[in-house]
Parts: C-alpha cells; structure tokens; sequence
C-alpha cells in the first residue's frame, strides 16, 4: 500500500519563497495575469513562469491543469508546481 504525502498549505511569505526547499504551488490566472506571488516567483526564476504563461502549452492546457518546471534558476526549490486556475 502506498502512503500518500503530507500536504501543508502555508500563508504566502513572500520574503521566505526564495530560500523555501520543499515544492512551491502557483496558481495562474487561465488570463495569464500574474498574482503578487507569480511576480515573485517570475522575478526569482528570471521569467520562467511569464514564459510558462506565454507559452502554447499554457495556452492549451485546461483549467485545473498542472505544469512543473524542475530545479528553477533562483530559487532552493527544486519544483514549482504550476496550476491554471481562475480565482
């Protein structure tokens, strides 16, 4: 029997994203407008999650859907998670 992972969800500190090691959630606006923390997390990762947006995978993928972007330029967090979905 598999034994599912714990999951925390932790009020946004986002002076604490860059230096967090476990995997970072970001929600994305089907839009492609980013929130305060996708700001954050774009400017940390040199636009990786703008280009995420920009991109036609973005652009294709349904609401509700995910894409990981592994070992992200800087930040300590070897996965962001990112997940199209409207407020």
């Amino acid at each position: 029997m598999t034994t599912p992972f714990s999951v925390q969800v932790r009020e946004t500190d986002l002076d604490a994203i860059a230096m967090h090691t476990g995997p970072v959630a970001v929600f994305l606006a089907p839009s492609g407008k980013l929130d305060q923390t996708a700001r954050r997390l774009n400017r940390l990762t040199k636009g990786a999650i703008e280009r995420l947006v920009e991109s036609e995978g973005f652009a294709d993928m349904e609401e509700g859907g995910a894409k990981t972007l592994q070992f992200p330029a800087g930040v300590q967090s070897e996965v962001i998670n990112a997940f199209k979905l409207a407020r």
